[in-house]
């Protein structure tokens, strides 16, 4: 279930949304990688990262820092929702050596 933006604001922490279908990975780094770090915030997590780039694309979600899985592959929505907002980072995560998804991301 994603986290509500709007009822988890903390004005002095890093907000971060994280978008990957490896649910055990993005669980696991959302409890007890970010959820114990002082200074970071997780507002929304899911595993569709088309629907966090279309919330972003739609100023619906403001992260900070976007966390992806790489196996997402609709780049124009990626480029859209850097374009729509270039203060964002952009972190992706892949278990294997895919260097033409990132550097076409890119």
């Amino acid at each position: 279930m994603p986290h509500s933006q709007a009822s988890n604001m903390h004005p002095r922490s890093v907000h971060i949304a994280y978008a990957d279908e490896e649910t055990l990975l993005r669980k696991t780094v959302v409890t007890h990688v970010l959820g114990i770090a002082e200074g970071f915030h997780v507002i929304f997590d899911t595993a569709d990262c088309a629907e966090m780039l279309v919330r972003i694309v739609n100023w619906e979600l403001r992260p900070d820092i976007c966390i992806m899985g790489a196996g997402y592959t609709d780049y124009q929505v990626f480029g859209e929702a850097s374009k729509k907002n270039p203060s964002i980072k952009f972190l992706v995560f892949t278990k294997a050596f895919h260097i033409s998804i990132l550097v076409t991301m890119i």
